[in-house]
């Protein structure tokens, strides 16, 4: 997830420290006091405002992305695949219903949970992102069920794989107008 902006925390600190030194210390006789303003009270906002722009849509779709395809991990059950099909397509979709189905095959599941940082989002053209996110695998592991077993990550050569380790999921827009992730390109050399 993006960090929050703290410039609007760092605008009020500064604001309230403006007004404290400028108050009124009471040595002026003839000066009148001024009436306090009271702060106005608002409708709370939403805490998740509704996606508006292609790009706040194309993250919206890998955020159900990455829920769906843990759920699945961790279940090893094809049945949390049913609903893959609407969040992804292409090689998203055929390698996380192999890396699934490899998982109940092997007695394996997903314990722990993957954390996402997402960075960039990259047009490269009006129907398709590419999103940078930094996966973060410290607190997951894979385990085999009857024995408890930690398998480790490891890259396509049998390598170890850092627990933070870029990701470039490449969104896109059906025909429908759905969007979903039709690739996962791991960057398994570079850690984020």
């Amino acid at each position: 997830m993006r960090k929050p902006n703290s410039v609007l925390g760092g605008v009020a600190l500064a604001l309230a420290l403006t007004l404290t030194a400028c108050s009124d210390d009471g040595t002026d006789p003839d000066a009148q006091d001024t009436p306090t303003a009271t702060p106005s009270t608002t409708a709370p906002t939403s805490a998740t405002p509704t996606p508006q722009t292609p790009e706040d849509l194309a993250e919206v779709a890998l955020m159900s992305y990455f829920t769906i395809t843990e759920k699945a991990e961790k279940s090893g059950k094809l049945k949390d695949l049913v609903k893959l099909s609407e969040v992804a397509t292409g090689d998203a979709y055929f390698n996380e219903r192999t890396k699934v189905m490899d998982y109940n095959a092997n007695g394996v599941r997903l314990r722990g949970t993957v954390q996402h940082e997402l960075g960039d989002v990259v047009t490269v053209d009006s129907g398709t992102f590419v999103i940078s996110d930094c996966e973060d695998r410290a607190k997951s592991k894979v385990v085999v069920l009857a024995s408890g077993n930690k398998v480790p990550f490891t890259d396509p050569d049998g390598n170890p794989m850092p627990d933070r380790v870029k990701v470039d999921y490449t969104v896109v827009k059906r025909a429908k107008g759905e969007w979903v992730v039709e690739e996962a390109d791991v960057r398994w050399r570079e850690q984020c």
